[in-house]
């Protein structure tokens, strides 16, 4: 299950001065947190970072290391995705083994890939598929993008989509957020999760026959399925947008 964290950056040791990781560390107590070290991401001014994270329960601190990250955001609010366990903490003898440690655990967090899987016309493509793109931008290293044919939305909305489905790929295309887009021709939707097994589904807040079709399907019943929140719904969607 994803845990998601949001708390003010506070002051801790500052370990990171003596092992040149910088980190951001976060008051937690939160009894679903297991005292582990985690695969995480951050948000923060609404920008993705890719962090190794480490629970220290006894303390109630989450203490992170930061990839590529040189800003000050003491006292600033920041979100955190905890996507996957990395390993147990442990202790250590010295702080040359505590950063040989930190090494392997972002090789390994770059090595855990988690992989996200969106579906949706995008019709009109405009600030609510903008959203919904961004937000399940926040919970992946890499985002697949399946779109509707044209056949397939007029069956399933009763009536065509504006645009064609050539041109609802480029849209989404040209956001510059989903590594991979297709416009999903089969008549199976379910053989999509064959191809790219991904590890989340992201929906839209109003998706429905999703969620009903792969609870029927015991192979992925503990695929994390999470719904997006609504980007203004009585101003931006598609059918208004016409």
């Amino acid at each position: 299950m994803i845990i998601i964290l949001k708390w003010i950056v506070v002051e801790w040791n500052k370990l990171w001065r003596k092992l040149w990781f910088r980190t951001a560390n976060i008051t937690c107590d939160n009894k679903l947190l297991s005292e582990w070290t985690y695969k995480i991401n951050i948000k923060y001014n609404w920008r993705k970072y890719f962090w190794v994270w480490a629970y220290l329960k006894s303390k109630w601190v989450f203490e992170s290391h930061i990839f590529n990250f040189d800003k000050d955001i003491y006292w600033k609010k920041i979100e955190v995705f905890i996507l996957k366990k990395i390993r147990d903490n442990k202790k250590f003898e010295n702080l040359d083994e505590l950063k040989k440690q930190i090494s392997s655990d972002i090789i390994d967090a770059k090595n855990k890939k988690i992989r996200v899987i969106t579906f949706g016309t995008f019709d009109y493509f405009h600030p609510w598929h903008k959203s919904f793109l961004k937000q399940a931008s926040f919970y992946w290293d890499e985002i697949i993008t399946i779109i509707a044919t044209d056949k397939n939305v007029e069956k399933i909305k009763w009536k065509a989509p504006r645009h064609n489905e050539l041109l609802r790929k480029e849209s989404v295309i040209k956001w510059w957020i989903s590594n991979i887009v297709e416009i999903w021709s089969n008549t199976n939707p379910l053989e999509c999760f064959e191809k790219y097994n991904p590890n989340i589904v992201c929906l839209w807040y109003d998706q429905t026959w999703f969620i009903s079709l792969l609870s029927k399907n015991e192979k992925y019943k503990n695929l994390e399925i999470i719904r997006l929140k609504s980007y203004y719904p009585k101003k931006y969607k598609s059918s208004l947008m016409k």
